[in-house]
C-alpha cells in the first residue's frame, strides 16, 4: 500500500487507467463508426432506386470490334430486340445505352433549355441516356407525363426527348408544362422537344439527390456499344443463355462484354458499404479485444497488489460481494470516462463518413447507444473475473503474502 502510495507507485497507476481509458475511448469510437455505416447499408439495401431489377437480365455488347457502320448497327439492334420479345417467357426487352448504379457519372453533358438563362455559377451540365422504346417500361420507370419513345422516333424524324421529373419541375415547374418545351444537348447539335417526363431513378449511386436527366431514343443517337435489359415473367437467369444464344445466331463472331442480372448492378452499388463496415467492424472487434484484455490486465494487477489488504478484509469479515463491488466499480468507472471521451470523439469525427451515410444521422442514437453498451459490458465482463478471482482469495494466504 505504501509503495502504491508513493509518487513513482501513482504515476504508474496513472499512465495504466490512462491506456485503459484511451482504449475504451478508441474502441467506441471505431464502433460507432461500424454501427452507422451498417445501419447505412440496411438502409440502401431497402431503399427505392425508382426502377425494378427484380426478373430483369442484362447483356451488354459491342458492334465496333465487327465493323457495323451506324445504318447496319441500328438493323442488327432492331432484329435482336424483335428475336428477343418472340421468345417465350419475355416480357418486355429495351436497349440502354449506362446502366443504372454504376457509381460513376459516366455521361453528362452541357444542356441548354430553350427560354431559361442559366445564373452564372449554375452547372447546366447533365446526365444523358440513349434508351430504345419500351425502356422504362422494361425497368417499370413510370410515366408522368406525355409518352414514351416510338418506333416512329428515327433518324429523318424530329428529334425527340424525354426529361425526368426534377428537370420537369426545376425549369417548367410542372411535367405537364414541359411537355413540348425545347432543349439543346451539346453532344448531338439539334434542338430537341420533349414528348415525356418519366419519374426519377437513383443514377450513378444509392445516395445521390435527385437531379435533371435528358433521355435521347437510340435511333436519333446511335452508339455501337449498347445493353440489352430484358424482362422476364419468372427464372429471369434462365434467359442468359437464350439471349446469348440469339446473339450468335445474329452475328457470330460478335463478342458479349457481360452478362448478367440488373440486380447484381444493385449490390454492386452497395460495395462501397459493405467494405467500409467490414473494415470498421473487423477494427472495432479487434479494439473491443483489446480493451478487454487492458481492463482484465489492470484489475488483475490490481487485485494482486492488494492481496493483502484483501486478505486482511476478509479476515476482519469483509462482504465477499463488496470485494467484487469494489474492483467491478473500479473497472467501470474506467469504461465510463472512457466511454465518455470516446462518444466526445465521435461526435465529432462521425461529421467526415456523411459521404459514406445514407438513411442515418451522423449522432444516430442507435449507434451511440449500441456502442456504449457493447464496451461498458466487455469492461464489466473484464473487470468482473478477477474481482471474483480476488473475493475467493484464502485469508490464510494472503496474510502470509508480501
Amino acid at each position: 500500500m505504501k509503495d502504491d502510495l508513493s509518487p513513482r507507485g501513482g504515476s504508474r497507476s496513472r499512465v495504466r487507467n490512462g491506456l485503459v481509458v484511451a482504449q475504451v475511448a478508441v474502441s467506441l469510437l471505431l464502433l460507432v463508426g461500424a454501427g452507422l455505416v451498417l445501419r447505412s447499408l440496411e438502409s440502401a439495401r431497402t431503399a427505392n432506386v425508382g426502377f425494378d431489377a427484380r426478373q430483369v437480365a442484362s447483356v451488354s455488347i459491342d458492334l465496333t470490334p465487327n465493323g457495323y457502320d451506324a445504318s447496319r448497327g441500328r438493323e442488327f439492334y432492331q432484329r435482336l430486340l424483335e428475336a428477343i420479345r418472340r421468345q417465350p417467357g419475355v416480357e418486355s426487352a429495351a436497349l440502354t445505352g449506362v446502366l443504372p448504379l454504376t457509381l460513376v457519372d459516366s455521361n453528362s453533358v452541357q444542356t441548354n433549355v430553350e427560354g431559361y438563362a442559366p445564373r452564372r455559377d449554375e452547372d447546366m451540365r447533365f446526365l444523358f441516356n440513349r434508351v430504345s422504346p419500351a425502356y422504362f417500361t422494361t425497368l417499370r420507370i413510370g410515366l408522368v407525363a406525355g409518352r414514351d419513345f416510338t418506333r416512329n422516333d428515327g433518324v429523318d424524324t424530329q428529334p425527340v426527348a424525354i426529361v425526368n421529373e426534377t428537370m420537369a419541375r426545376r425549369f417548367w415547374r410542372t411535367p405537364e408544362a414541359a411537355l413540348g418545351q425545347r432543349v439543346h444537348l451539346e453532344e448531338g447539335g439539334s434542338w430537341r422537344t420533349v414528348v415525356g417526363v418519366v419519374r426519377d431513378i437513383k443514377y450513378a449511386r444509392v445516395t445521390e439527390d435527385p437531379r435533371p436527366v435528358v433521355y435521347r431514343p437510340f435511333e436519333q443517337s446511335y452508339i455501337p456499344a449498347m445493353t440489352l435489359h430484358v424482362r422476364a415473367s419468372k427464372q429471369a437467369q434462365t434467359l442468359l443463355p437464350r439471349i446469348q444464344s440469339t446473339v450468335r445466331s445474329l452475328d457470330p463472331d460478335l463478342p458479349i462484354l457481360n452478362a448478367g442480372m440488373l440486380a447484381d448492378q444493385i449490390r454492386v452499388a452497395l460495395t462501397v458499404f459493405a467494405m467500409a463496415a467490414n473494415t470498421l467492424v473487423a477494427f472495432g472487434i479487434i479494439a473491443v479485444m483489446l480493451t478487454a484484455l487492458g481492463t482484465f490486465g489492470l484489475v488483475s494487477y490490481v487485485a494482486t497488489q492488494s492481496t493483502h489488504e484483501i486478505g486482511i478484509r476478509i479476515a476482519i469479515g469483509a462482504n465477499r460481494g463488496a470485494l467484487i463491488r469494489g474492483f467491478l466499480g473500479r473497472g467501470l468507472r474506467l469504461g465510463a470516462a472512457g466511454a465518455a471521451f470516446g462518444v466526445t470523439g465521435a461526435a465529432l469525427v462521425t461529421s467526415w463518413l456523411s459521404a459514406l451515410l445514407y438513411g442515418v444521422s451522423p449522432i444516430d442514437g442507435v449507434s451511440f447507444a449500441g456502442a456504449s453498451a457493447i464496451v461498458l459490458i466487455t469492461v464489466a465482463l473484464a473487470s468482473l473475473v478477477p474481482a471474483w478471482r480476488a473475493s475467493r482469495t484464502d485469508p490464510i494466504a494472503a496474510l502470509r503474502h508480501r
